[in-house]
């Protein structure tokens, strides 16, 4: 990708975003607000994740295919490593009584299905 198509693509993130978080008409209802409460359940494990996922994406993958867009695929890949984390991790310890042994029985399950 060029420079210019890259920053083509981080302008249009960036508007994308301030669009979201200043410009709003009345309740955000439906899919969009699906959308956003999910976000809201794996914000903490997105907040744990992002860095350690920086880390080993900006020294290992972007070295290897140094013509992808960092920023895109930064995000994308902490998206999944928070939502794997919230589904097998934190999720089954916020049932009452919850232990990591019930955690590592759901990470089974999860693992095991077709």
């Amino acid at each position: 990708m060029t420079n210019v198509s890259s920053a083509a693509v981080n302008g249009v993130a960036w508007i994308g975003t301030l669009m979201l978080v200043f410009y709003r008409i009345g309740d955000v209802g439906g899919r969009v607000a699906a959308v956003f409460d999910y976000l809201g359940e794996i914000s903490f494990p997105l907040y744990i994740l992002h860095y350690p996922v920086l880390f080993v994406v900006s020294s290992s993958l972007f070295k290897a295919h140094p013509n992808l867009n960092y920023g895109i695929t930064q995000v994308a890949i902490s998206l999944a490593a928070a939502a794997l984390a919230y589904h097998l991790v934190d999720r089954p310890l916020r049932v009452p009584g919850a232990s990591l042994a019930q955690a590592a029985r759901a990470w089974r399950r999860y693992s095991s299905a077709p």
